[in-house]
């Protein structure tokens, strides 16, 4: 994947074991590491367990694994005297952590996201005399890969490299708020990386703060391309241009070359998004 431009954590590193490398070398496991590193640095009381984590190999093995954890955590919240409508600990350590955090941010980047960005997808950033020396911008790229946004954040990977920038990506509201993305994913992951929700009151206030955005004008259309429409271009949410003149913040018009080979051989199952209330639900053939 090639993208062309038209000071350590506080905690301890995060100690890789055989099963952590194991996980590095098997992309399917990558949302065992994301969660993994994630319990290192932050409390996760209600996350996944080794048990668990052992399942996720097998055909099938996430969802008993799935169906394992919220058994625990029903008896958990059975002996404890929780219910629904009651706030817990839980609830309090959420809401601590749903905000940014640039110590996890560069331990995540340097620890989990740098080798996969350069050992396995091997993403290159070209024509480097075009990087203005200083923000703020709004980075907009084209979208595509039928999968995890790995062309967002090997990009915005890529900038920090070159450029002292803190990096805000544009994320679709399901990575902050849908229950199954908050269920396989640490809750206040997204945030805590520095997401933005691509809804206009956050985008304007972002854009406000003079920051480095990295916006998908296609939005989950480009990401739901499929392979036959490889190279093509999604209709554009022209909202970027009318708030970088608003605020008078240029736009750096960046190609990503390769990111249809994410995942080719997947299809989007649209009365499945439809029933699962998301914009796409990608099944790999």
């Amino acid at each position: 994947m090639k993208c062309a431009v038209v000071e350590q954590s506080k905690s301890p590193s995060y100690p890789f074991s055989w099963f952590d490398w194991v996980c590095m070398w098997y992309p399917p496991a990558w949302l065992i590491l994301f969660n993994r590193h994630w319990q290192h640095y932050k409390p996760d009381p209600d996350g996944w367990r080794w048990s668990e984590y052992w399942l996720f190999f097998l055909p099938g093995g996430f969802y008993l694994a799935s169906l394992i954890r919220r058994l625990r955590l029903a008896i958990k919240h059975q002996f404890a005297g929780l219910d629904s409508s009651s706030p817990d600990s839980t609830s309090t350590i959420n809401i601590l952590l749903d905000q940014p955090d640039s110590d996890y941010q560069r331990a995540f980047r340097e620890e989990i996201l740098r080798p996969i960005v350069k050992r396995y997808f091997r993403a290159e950033l070209h024509n480097l005399e075009n990087l203005p020396q200083s923000g703020p911008l709004i980075v907009a790229l084209n979208h595509a890969g039928m999968c995890f946004p790995w062309d967002f954040l090997a990009l915005a990977l890529l900038l920090t490299e070159q450029q002292p920038w803190f990096v805000q990506p544009l994320a679709h509201p399901l990575f902050f708020d849908h229950p199954w993305l908050n269920w396989w994913l640490p809750q206040g992951w997204t945030k805590t990386l520095g997401g933005v929700r691509a809804e206009t009151e956050s985008f304007e206030a972002a854009i406000a703060q003079k920051t480095v955005i990295l916006y998908a004008p296609e939005s989950w259309r480009g990401l739901a391309k499929g392979w036959n429409q490889r190279y093509n271009l999604a209709t554009f949410d022209t909202s970027f241009v009318r708030l970088s003149l608003r605020y008078k913040v240029p736009i750096l018009p960046v190609v990503c070359i390769g990111s249809e080979w994410l995942h080719p051989f997947a299809t989007n199952v649209q009365w499945l998004a439809r029933l699962a209330k998301m914009p796409m639900f990608p099944i790999s053939l």
